[in-house]
């Protein structure tokens, strides 16, 4: 299985076990028979999936203690996602067989169209600071992107290593790969 639907059952779980012992959170301590049963790559597995909840918004942190390994709270998209309610979004498909297209936009609606090759950092500091509940891991992320933007911004050629960062955090969280490789791109494209 997918970590999306390895996190998807976990999500249903937590929300199955908060339902039926009438709470508000879900709680794993590190003294649980459950947890001590569990080996290593059990429990960083459980973490992964964890994490992956917490950065889809389908569960946040109700608490935090040294005796404690999860501690969280359904959201209400994570509710929805839990019992099936979210709404689907019909998807239209259009196949384009084309030939050459440089420089070009398809669709079905070719008028006033814009391509967009960059995002601002300012764009991006508001898409980690949404994505982001570790306050230690934003401000890793967002230092290590402003010392990008630095660089790039006073027309710097890139220090050795630093490619290698950013591609350490788009490993560790791919939902903002897009985003980031959008901002270096700009970078890249500026002098074109």
């Amino acid at each position: 299985m997918s970590t999306y639907d390895d996190a998807l059952d976990m999500l249903k779980q937590i929300h199955t076990r908060i339902q039926k012992s009438n709470s508000r959170s879900y709680v794993i301590n590190r003294d649980d028979e459950y947890y001590q049963k569990m080996d290593l790559s059990q429990r960083n597995e459980l973490e992964r999936l964890y994490r992956f909840l917490l950065d889809k918004g389908w569960v946040e942190k109700y608490f935090d203690s040294k005796d404690t390994f999860i501690s969280c709270r359904l959201t209400p998209l994570g509710t929805q996602q839990a019992e099936g309610t979210l709404e689907k979004q019909a998807i239209q498909q259009t196949t384009f067989n084309i030939g050459v297209a440089n420089n070009s936009i398809m669709g079905n609606n070719a008028s006033h169209n814009v391509i967009n090759v960059g995002i601002s950092f300012e764009e991006l500091r508001s898409l980690i600071e949404q994505g982001f509940s570790d306050q230690n891991e934003r401000n890793e992320i967002l230092s290590t992107l402003k010392h990008l933007q630095d660089r790039m911004d006073s027309n710097q050629p890139l220090e050795k290593g630093l490619l290698a960062n950013i591609t350490d955090i788009i490993q560790k969280n791919a939902w903002i790969s897009s985003p980031i490789t959008a901002m270096v791109l700009k970078y890249l494209t500026t002098g074109l």
